[in-house]
């Protein structure tokens, strides 16, 4: 049978490739013999098109730790060595708290989570309206959501002086 190898260039070659080399595993190929050299050059084009269309982003360091977690049979109470206290890890997995520089070498050194998975690669979540900055608004802010008043309405609003 002849081989004929080409470049991954749609979903359908995609399937192809992937059925082939699920076959050739299954023959369970001798190292150096050409069924060998096949599934070699097909796992590098399967690899190379799975990076280009299934880009994998970095990890949530929220579900590197609850993996850890997984792996281990661990629960919440289990991280207070690694985290603190016990409301601290709650709010730590329940995304309301960030993990600080401390915490992160103790999880790594601790469970062994690859350092590049606890930190954060996106800012943390946005406030929510309960957890806002309260008060009054600052001049600034005021000034901002406030529109420019036009000629005519800056010479309505200035106090009227009286003559006498």
């Amino acid at each position: 049978m002849k081989n004929t190898l080409k470049p991954i260039r749609s979903a359908a070659d995609y399937q192809a490739a992937q059925r082939r080399a699920a076959a050739l595993l299954l023959s369970d190929p001798v190292l150096g013999s050409p069924r060998s050299d096949e599934l070699d050059v097909l796992g590098t084009l399967i690899a190379t098109y799975d990076r280009e269309h299934f880009p994998v982003g970095p990890a949530d360091p929220i579900a590197a730790i609850e993996f850890a977690m997984d792996q281990r049979g661990l629960k919440p109470k289990d991280l207070v060595p690694f985290l603190g206290t016990r409301s601290r890890a709650t709010e730590v997995l329940h995304g309301k708290r960030g993990l600080s520089l401390e915490q992160i070498a103790r999880l790594h050194h601790g469970l062994g989570i690859p350092l590049a998975c606890l930190i954060p690669t996106m800012p943390p979540r946005a406030r929510s309206a309960k957890t806002a900055p309260r008060g009054r608004p600052t001049a600034a802010r005021r000034r901002a959501t406030r529109p420019a008043p036009t000629t005519a309405q800056s010479r309505l609003s200035r106090p009227v002086r009286s003559a006498t």
